[in-house]
């Protein structure tokens, strides 16, 4: 299987409510056309064997409440560039297994869908034997991003059905919660209800080309998620692009030369042109 095929998803137009129609058929027929290039199946999500692994004997495991509105973050209390609502040390072995079962669960649930957005509010840091894992889940979008020891990996595609147990455990101990704190519907590229899905291949133009419609809607959040994806599938001009997203701080995103910079040397790598001083 293709490093693009394993990292195949469907795409969501997002809240498009407010945009016009132009824009609204601009975006379907980008989506569209994702379908018609591909007709393979995507494969049921797994969770990798040795992120499994330290979630299953965890000497540590924490479970984090994130806030998902990027705009406005600080570098006080981050969970790789969320703000950090409220964090809780799980030690009841029970209610860790519990967690784990009903995280691996969901992860198995989910047939190769995902949506558009990444609006996380749920964040896992564990370690066992040396080794440490960091996830960042967006239940809403049905996406978990993966660090292993600090460094960014595939992520993997999860369903809704765990979020009630991790909301019950960080309810237990007052951990406040992003959606007790703001409605979805006030954080920029909220997506729309499941029914809204459609399918789309894995092109790098495609996902390029809808990301681009995305940002012009104002829908950024959305946008770098997609933009993320149709770089790693081999877009230069989308890592470009990124580059100069978090080297200018656009459309509200904090700067961050060294995610920019990081970009920039991706794009380079795949053939675009950066002006040497980036």
């Amino acid at each position: 299987m293709s490093l693009v095929q394993r990292r195949r998803f469907l795409v969501v137009t997002g809240a498009l409510e407010d945009t016009s129609k132009r824009q609204c058929v601009a975006l379907l027929a980008v989506l569209l056309f994702g379908l018609l290039a591909s007709t393979s199946h995507a494969a049921p999500s797994r969770i990798p064997s040795d992120i499994r692994e330290i979630l299953e004997n965890a000497d540590n495991f924490e479970l984090l409440s994130i806030d998902p509105d990027i705009r406005g973050s600080t570098r006080n209390n981050l969970f790789h560039k969320w703000n950090v609502l409220g964090r809780i040390m799980v030690r009841d072995r029970s209610a860790r297994i519990k967690l784990v079962t009903a995280f691996r669960r969901g992860v198995e649930e989910n047939p190769g869908y995902a949506a558009a957005c990444f609006n996380p509010r749920h964040g896992i840091r564990a370690s066992y034997a040396g080794k440490s894992v960091d996830l960042v889940i967006c239940f809403e979008c049905a996406q978990v991003e993966a660090y292993s020891d600090g460094r960014e990996r595939s992520g993997f595609l999860i369903t809704a059905s765990p979020e009630p147990e991790f909301d019950a455990i960080l309810r237990s101990a007052n951990v406040p919660l992003a959606r007790d704190l703001k409605p979805a519907a006030s954080i920029p590229g909220s997506q729309a209800p499941a029914a809204s899905l459609l399918p789309s291949s894995s092109e790098p133009e495609a996902l390029r080309k809808s990301a681009e419609a995305l940002e012009k809607d104002g829908q950024i959040g959305s946008a770098i998620r997609l933009y993320r994806r149709a770089a790693r599938a081999g877009s230069g001009k989308a890592a470009l692009r990124l580059g100069e997203i978090f080297d200018q701080g656009l459309n509200g995103i904090p700067k961050d030369k060294a995610e920019a910079l990081n970009w920039y040397q991706m794009a380079r790598e795949l053939g675009e042109e950066v002006p040497a001083r980036r």
